[in-house]
């Protein structure tokens, strides 16, 4: 295995090994499913609630983007292979990162519930590239006989999320 060489190389007697670049891949996978997840799975619920009391809309309108936000979402992961075979995956990340966030704004800076539409198909276009499919597509191309772990440890946020909400449920 290679060994790190410098001051640290040989701390107390231990050879320190370089950690497998897969490894730091799952770890950024982890850090965007946390990401996508919590602003684009869970996010929409939280903005249905809080334009429904801050603007006044009905929660039919609100829910109807919301509803725009994952058929966006579903429309987009279909694509989502051939984007990454075309423009690579962190390239396409990168873009849904940057949807999702310009999205985001969108949803709070709404003043009108058309606009909400836009703002839907940001995030939705942006949740995409970094949901299920995206970190899977992340992490697989990296390991062979580690493959589950590696892609339950990125998908892990996911099951964070989901034990939260329901320890947290009304």
């Amino acid at each position: 295995a290679p060994t790190r060489r410098g001051p640290l190389a040989n701390v107390a007697g231990l050879r320190l090994r370089e950690v497998f670049f897969g490894w730091k891949v799952v770890g950024a996978a982890f850090v965007a499913a946390l990401f996508a997840y919590g602003t684009g799975l869970y996010g929409p619920t939280v903005f249905l609630h809080a334009l429904q009391k801050t603007q006044g809309w009905t929660i039919a309108t609100i829910s109807a983007a919301v509803t725009v936000h994952f058929l966006v979402s579903a429309a987009a992961v279909s694509f989502l292979s051939e984007a990454h075979r075309r423009f690579g995956i962190a390239v396409v990340t990168r873009v849904g990162t940057a949807l999702l966030c310009v999205g985001l704004l969108a949803w709070g800076w709404a003043q009108a519930p058309w606009q909400l539409f836009g703002a839907a198909a940001l995030t939705g276009a942006g949740y995409a590239t970094m949901s299920g499919a995206g970190i899977i597509a992340m992490v697989s191309p990296w390991f062979e006989r580690m493959r589950p772990i590696a892609e339950r440890h990125g998908l892990t946020p996911l099951q964070l999320a989901c034990q939260w909400n329901l320890a947290h449920a009304p």
